[in-house]
């Protein structure tokens, strides 16, 4: 399910999924501005859906929806919900200058 764009209303734009099971493990992960979803059955073993490449700030909303395409009330139980901000580690090269870095200013301290 996405929405396009602000105000317009959420829909599925991509296809739906037939013969999943009841229980299933969901993933939404974003690089940049390609956003990925991916189902697992097990829990450890993902496999991708669908890829999407969407223009965004940096902070978004994230929410949990659920829907019924029957025009009838729908529910839906969630669990072990969390949104997970990964950082990349840095390069050995941005480690190594910022240590050079430090034996200049550390010199220069000493010098002076």
């Amino acid at each position: 399910m996405t929405r396009l764009s602000s105000g317009q209303n959420a829909g599925n734009y991509g296809g739906g999924s037939t013969g999943m099971p009841q229980n299933i493990w969901l993933q939404l992960a974003r690089k940049g501005d390609i956003f990925s979803s991916s189902y697992s059955i097990n829990g450890s073993d993902f496999t991708i859906y669908k890829e999407i490449t969407k223009t965004l700030p940096g902070t978004v909303d994230v929410g949990l929806a659920v829907a019924s395409y029957t025009g009838g009330t729908a529910s839906a139980s969630f669990s072990n919900f969390s949104v997970v901000n990964t950082v990349p580690e840095p390069s050995t090269y941005a480690l190594f200058a910022l240590g050079a870095l430090a034996l200049v200013v550390a010199y220069r301290r000493r010098v002076a």
